[in-house]
């Protein structure tokens, strides 16, 4: 594999460190093909599924389940790969207008359905079809959602790239990211970087109404709620990451 290659072509834009005020500072991330952060993540799976897949007659067939996001970056990052079929689960009115037409208007090897449910909704079906024994003789599936660490593990890069720049503009406070969390895998590439050695003093895990895994920090409870809108998740995929050990060091020093 040509990993220069591979890494160009996934991180053909730019993740600009724009300051907001005397020591906070914002990395935008919506500067790929469909303004998402999940930008990076799809490109990179899909060159490296690609890649991988080549040399077999078999066909791999992606199944996604999205509120959005993913499934606009995981259809662009994939489109024309040989020997890869995505199929993309969506809930009925729960995307935007513009998100919508990402995920239908790809054509090829792309196939957008259209669930009448919420995400969770989505989420369960792809699960489901994974588990469905009769399926597996007669389909290859992976998954493009967060639960296949090749989709996130990619995002800890520009974790690197923000810490670079800051570096660059001699910062010497302690650095903290604060991370928007729905399904937790982009603070877990967080994560991941500084396991690889990146100077992050802490993370702090921002969500919104749907508080189910703060509630777990404070209590050690895990008490999935009805999902309030405007993010409708109940179960967080990476919570199986983060919850390895609840004693753990991760918890504890990383999460706020």
């Amino acid at each position: 594999m040509n990993y220069k290659k591979l890494l160009k072509d996934t991180l053909c834009f730019d993740f600009p460190v724009v300051e907001l005020s005397q020591n906070l500072a914002t990395l935008e991330l919506f500067h790929g093909p469909t303004m998402a952060f999940k930008d990076v993540g799809g490109r990179f799976m899909a060159r490296c599924l690609g890649y991988f897949n080549q040399n077999s007659d078999e066909k791999v067939t992606v199944l996604v389940a999205t509120s959005g996001d993913t499934g606009g970056a995981v259809a662009s990052g994939f489109l024309g790969v040989p020997g890869v079929e995505v199929v993309i689960l969506y809930p009925k009115g729960k995307v935007s207008h513009i998100q919508e037409l990402q995920l239908t208007t790809q054509g090829q090897n792309i196939t957008a359905l259209e669930v009448d449910g919420v995400f969770d909704d989505c989420q369960e079906m792809v699960k489901t079809a994974f588990l469905d024994e009769t399926l597996k003789p007669h389909r290859n599936l992976t998954s493009a959602n967060s639960i296949n660490i090749a989709r996130w593990l990619p995002q800890s890069f520009y974790y690197f790239f923000a810490v670079q720049e800051l570096m660059k503009r001699k910062v010497k406070n302690q650095i903290v990211f604060s991370v928007p969390s729905g399904n937790f895998g982009n603070i877990c590439a967080g994560f991941i970087a500084k396991e690889l050695g990146l100077p992050v003093s802490h993370f702090i895990a921002s969500t919104n109404q749907n508080n189910t895994f703060p509630r777990y920090m404070e209590s050690g409870i895990y008490d999935p709620q009805p999902s309030v809108k405007p993010f409708q998740m109940q179960w967080m995929l990476e919570t199986q990451v983060i919850l390895i050990e609840s004693t753990s060091s991760i918890t504890k020093t990383y999460i706020a």
